[in-house]
């Protein structure tokens, strides 16, 4: 029971790190995009 809820608690920790990162990663390459379309 203990070594499941340990598992479970690392499988959340990872969904919610790949989570933030495709926030991130979506949000750095709105910026990009629109900084380049503010240069043109």
């Amino acid at each position: 029971m203990f070594t499941r809820s340990v598992r479970a608690r690392c499988r959340l920790a990872i969904t919610a790190w790949e989570l933030a990162l495709r926030v991130l990663a979506a949000v750095t390459v709105a910026m990009i995009s629109s900084g380049l379309l503010a240069l043109r």
